[in-house]
């Protein structure tokens, strides 16, 4: 320990970069006081003198430079050994700025907290003062500070832009989870109608002056309608959705999924239900996102009747919210359990059988919506996710 540098005043606004700091410090033998800001340093230093500061640059009430102003112009501590820390101002400017302030040296903050400290303690017993006093420029400080908060702006908005692409990617995921979840049902499902459309037209080809002719192409064209419907609903559900609200019919959103997990369902022994108010009001919403809603919920419900069971669909209006309900007579779960379903990354499922996310994702799309969903869930009688939707004003 160097003697001359017996006691240090560490000071940063961070609690947990000071905390570690301090115990660096002390491990190589200094007694290390502590200051939340540079405001706060200044009413310490006078009742127990340090021998050497070390100080965060970007702080609260008084910041690290304005700090080195004040204690260069007070007689006491003009030669008071200082260097400030910053991982945001590391350009030359501002270590010729830090100077002009009276700072002896001015580090980059790096992840090797052990490593920083030692160079700060290095910076602190060299005691090199600025060889020529500069005169300090509230003008060159207010600018860097201003470019510096801009530059921290700037970052704040490009993470944001990148969370929103991330989430974006996380639905475009879990839409694909869900296609592969019903694929093999949807294959079934349009295999029975296209069965149907060829032996109706293999009769008209046998018999051309077949006296139910009529009848036969009426069948054919149910068929083919219903293999069309099916199509659409799965390339609307596929497709990329606008990041745009509009009015929607949300039994018409429920229809179309339950019409994508009808086979599914059927294969499962899983009857669906419906249960629908009567005159409902379309909901401002964005509708392939509910869909997503829907689905991951219906698969889950399915998931959890592999022996069979009853899945029901409810949608109703309660004053000015909708209240969307997918209910199952599954196994259900234990509290403990149901208190975590919406955690990321968390299942009830073996493994290989989920990622964890769907319910996070239903929870934030909900959420994003202004709304909130919740699950109640007993040991062996099922289980009922409610989401709850704002009506969103009312359909011009």
């Amino acid at each position: 320990m160097n003697e001359s540098l017996g006691h240090l005043l560490l000071v940063d606004d961070d609690p947990h970069q000071l905390k570690l700091m301090k115990l660096i410090l002390e491990d190589h033998g200094y007694a290390v006081h502590t200051a939340r800001d540079g405001q706060e340093a200044l009413e310490v230093i006078p009742l127990n003198p340090p021998d050497g500061v070390i100080s965060d640059v970007l702080m609260p009430r008084l910041d690290g430079y304005q700090l080195c102003h004040s204690l260069r112009q007070d007689i006491h501590f003009s030669h008071l050994p200082i260097v400030l820390l910053s991982s945001a101002y590391t350009e030359p400017e501002d270590i010729e700025l830090a100077k002009t302030f009276g700072a002896n040296a001015l580090l980059t903050r790096t992840s090797d907290a052990s490593n920083l400290a030692g160079r700060a303690l290095e910076m602190l017993k060299m005691a090199l003062l600025p060889e020529t006093k500069r005169k300090w420029s509230p003008r060159t400080y207010e600018s860097r500070l201003a470019r510096q908060l801009e530059l921290q702006v700037k970052a704040v908005q490009e993470g944001a832009r990148k969370m929103t692409q991330l989430e974006e990617q996380l639905r475009h995921s879990q839409k694909l989870e869900s296609i592969g979840q019903i694929t093999a049902g949807v294959a079934h499902e349009l295999n029975n109608p296209l069965g149907a459309i060829l032996g109706f037209t293999q009769c008209l080809l046998d018999d051309p002056q077949a006296t139910d002719i009529v009848d036969v192409l009426n069948a054919i064209q149910g068929e083919g309608l219903r293999c069309r419907t099916l199509i659409q609903d799965m390339l609307t559900f596929a497709r990329k959705p606008a990041l745009q609200t509009a009015w929607e019919r949300l039994p018409q959103l429920a229809d179309s999924i339950l019409g994508l997990i009808a086979a599914r369902a059927k294969t499962m022994k899983v009857a669906i239900e419906k249960k629908y108010d009567e005159n409902l009001p379309p909901a401002l919403v964005m509708g392939n996102q509910i869909q997503q809603v829907l689905i991951n919920l219906c698969n889950n419900a399915l998931d959890a009747m592999p022996k069979g069971g009853t899945l029901c669909m409810t949608i109703g209006l309660s004053g000015s919210h909708f209240i969307l309900r997918v209910s199952d007579t599954g196994e259900g779960m234990s509290q403990e359990r149901a208190k975590r379903v919406f955690e990321p990354f968390f299942t009830t499922k073996g493994a290989g059988k989920g990622t964890g996310l769907g319910l996070s994702l239903v929870q934030n799309i909900v959420t994003n919506h202004k709304g909130r969903v919740g699950v109640q869930s007993e040991l062996g009688r099922g289980t009922t996710f409610e989401v709850i939707l704002p009506r969103g004003g009312t359909c011009p």
